[in-house]
């Protein structure tokens, strides 16, 4: 349904790693799927560095330590790598022909 030229941006936790995994697709997968159908991968990034906000959501952390231990976390997953350690992905593409 994405005219060509319209960009479609995805953001989700796509992992294959059981203790990620909310739906059973990773973004490579989502990439090839898309590209199938006319789609030209142009953003490949994403946010929440997995194992601070697994560890985060599963603490009493609150306040002021909450808010630099998010941030920190969120260095290290620009440091190491937004592809691998990120837990939600973050996929743009654009339509750059009509589907067959």
């Amino acid at each position: 349904m994405l005219a060509p030229g319209g960009i479609i941006l995805m953001i989700d936790p796509f992992h294959r790693w059981n203790y990620l995994a909310r739906v059973k697709y990773s973004s490579r997968q989502i990439i090839n799927f898309m590209h199938k159908r006319g789609c030209v991968l142009v953003e490949n990034s994403g946010m929440l560095f997995w194992p601070y906000r697994d560890l985060l959501a599963n603490s009493n952390i609150r306040g002021e330590k909450l808010r630099k231990l998010f941030f920190q976390g969120e260095r290290l997953l620009g440091l190491l790598g937004r592809r691998f350690w990120s837990d939600y992905k973050v996929l743009a593409f654009k339509k750059f022909h009509e589907y067959e």
